[in-house]
């Protein structure tokens, strides 16, 4: 009866996703690193129907954040540590994750991590939030 326009605004994206949309959604994730985490309780899901987990899209930047650390050398408990101290700063999309393999820091400014970095006396590694959140 009633004709959509071509010009309506695009269907909104699902705030729930299955594992399927979360591996397709997260470049580099694979089905079994998403079960491990599961396992170690390094992430949460959700049981839908008793069988299929289901994630929040707010959880993308987790699984990115986790991928990135991991390849650049940290340990699933620094990592799952780090994701607890910087929930806030993922959700809000930006500032930079600054570690050495040892310890971690949070900044806000290219110029804090310039000073983080110098008070480290080591090569460190940086993650852009902002970068991360764009790649998703």
């Amino acid at each position: 009866m009633f004709k959509r326009s071509r010009h309506s605004s695009p269907e909104p994206e699902p705030e729930l996703l299955t594992s399927k949309q979360v591996l397709a959604a997260v470049p580099g994730l694979t089905a079994r690193k998403l079960q491990w985490w599961d396992e170690k309780d390094v992430i949460r899901h959700d049981e839908m129907n008793g069988h299929k987990r289901i994630y929040y899209r707010s959880q993308l930047a987790s699984f990115a954040l986790l991928i990135e650390l991991g390849k650049r050398g940290l340990s699933l408990q620094k990592c799952t540590r780090l994701l607890r101290m910087v929930f806030v700063d993922l959700n809000r999309g930006y500032g930079y994750i600054v570690t050495d393999g040892k310890k971690l820091k949070i900044a806000d400014t290219p110029d804090n991590v310039i000073d983080i970095a110098v008070t480290m006396r080591r090569g460190v590694h940086v993650v852009d939030l902002a970068d991360l959140r764009g790649k998703l």
